[in-house]
């Protein structure tokens, strides 16, 4: 199929009122992102199968860029930490793995020589919609990340505050990003809400005075498994 393509959408592709020089700059910068994310593409379909013995095999190369991040006065610092402080978000996360994998050594210095740098964890975000990688996968790349983190602090090799800053944004991502994919943690407050409403409803005895009901162990587990919808009422059973 044809591409359409109009002239004001793509003025700086048609290099439309700028010199032959700066429309070659520009063709060459679109040419040199278009290079990283064809790069990402492939890296991204190695990482929806990847698994955490494939990774534990083949981090070294991996975590050695993750050092390098927290080193402000390097590019792969400028480059990948925005997409993560930026976006601190599952999808963020899943974005800085993706980009921090792919990047190279020659993918950093045509960036850079291209004027791209500043603008890299935009352009990344995007072109990079979902990030398919498993959550025991990613938990081991998180694993891998936190430990550049304690090493570098540890050794003082990098900025104290940029490791630690790394290290609490992978605690509340990954952290929530867990606590959403269990159950268990829902149903536990669940069962500390039905508790709290039981404390909160009365019931009068037979002398009048008032003594708290309590929920079936049935009902309690009904309301667990979601099959008790909270808002209808129950049967309820005075405390014996």
């Amino acid at each position: 199929m044809t591409p359409t393509l109009s002239v004001q959408s793509h003025a700086a592709l048609f290099g439309i009122k700028c010199d032959l020089t700066t429309h070659s700059e520009h063709l060459l910068a679109a040419q040199c992102f278009f290079e990283f994310r064809k790069a990402m593409e492939k890296k991204k379909t190695s990482l929806a199968s990847l698994t955490v013995r494939q990774f534990n095999n083949h981090k070294n190369s991996f975590v050695a860029k993750v050092a390098k991040c927290i080193k402000e006065d390097d590019l792969y610092h400028k480059l990948l930490m925005p997409l993560i402080t930026e976006d601190p978000t599952t999808n963020g996360l899943k974005r800085f793995i993706l980009a921090c994998s792919t990047l190279s050594k020659k993918h950093t210095k045509d960036l850079q020589n291209r004027g791209l740098a500043s603008i890299f964890s935009r352009l990344v975000v995007g072109v990079v919609d979902a990030v398919p990688i498993s959550p025991e996968t990613i938990g081991a790349i998180v694993d891998a990340i936190q430990g550049a983190c304690k090493e570098a602090i540890a050794s003082q090799s990098a900025n104290n505050t940029l490791a630690h800053s790394l290290q609490d944004i992978l605690d509340r991502v990954w952290s929530n990003d867990m606590i959403s994919n269990n159950p268990e943690p829902e149903r536990l407050a669940k069962r500390a809400r039905l508790h709290e409403r039981e404390l909160r409803i009365p019931a009068s005895s037979e002398d009048g005075s008032v003594e708290p009901l309590e929920f079936s162990q049935e009902i309690l587990n009904a309301a667990e498994n979601e099959v008790l919808n909270l808002n209808e009422s129950p049967e309820l059973a005075h405390r014996s």
